[in-house]
């Protein structure tokens, strides 16, 4: 074999080594912690649709392990669940309102939450918009509230990707 192709050989099966020690080592050690994580953490390489994560159960897992990012995609829930935390009424540029829930610590267990993905906020955006305007004003402001949920959708990409979810009622806004 000529040397250039022998060392292109050489770089290309190094480079798939990396990827499966990643692959293995990210999966091993997601199970290796199984048992001492939360119970509103999962796996979500290996859930599948039905299984149920804190009384909410996945709808559509759509997620792929990407190295070096770990795992990316949306994974659909459906289950009603109450928490509390700040809601923001956003005024854009562009001219678009809209609402986001940023859930606080109290609540944080009782959505499902993907092993690996807790270097980000838990928040999300309201997919019916309209009954969220109408709960919490069209101004901008923020402030704290009490509300139930339903089809929590987790949406992790290395992009700028964010949760949703229905707003099912507003039961206490301070």
């Amino acid at each position: 074999m000529k040397r250039p192709q022998a060392i292109l050989l050489a770089v290309l099966l190094l480079i798939l080594a990396g990827y499966g020690i990643f692959t293995y080592y990210s999966v091993w050690s997601q199970r290796a912690s199984d048992s001492t994580a939360p119970t509103h953490m999962f796996d979500a390489i290996t859930a599948r649709a039905g299984d149920v994560i804190v009384g909410m159960e996945i709808a559509i897992n759509d997620i792929q392990l990407l190295a070096p990012f770990g795992p990316s995609g949306i994974v659909q829930f459906s289950g009603r669940a109450t928490v509390s935390g700040v809601y923001r009424v956003v005024v854009d540029a562009d001219p678009r309102t809209w609402v986001q829930f940023h859930v606080d610590e109290e609540s944080i267990g009782k959505l499902p939450r993907m092993k690996g993905d807790t270097d980000r906020d838990v928040w999300f955006v309201f997919n019916n918009q309209d009954k969220a305007l109408d709960a919490f004003g069209a101004i901008a402001k923020s402030g704290r509230a009490t509300i139930a949920i339903d089809n929590y959708r987790i949406h992790r990409a290395e992009t700028d990707a964010f949760n949703t979810a229905d707003l099912v009622r507003v039961i206490r806004v301070d």
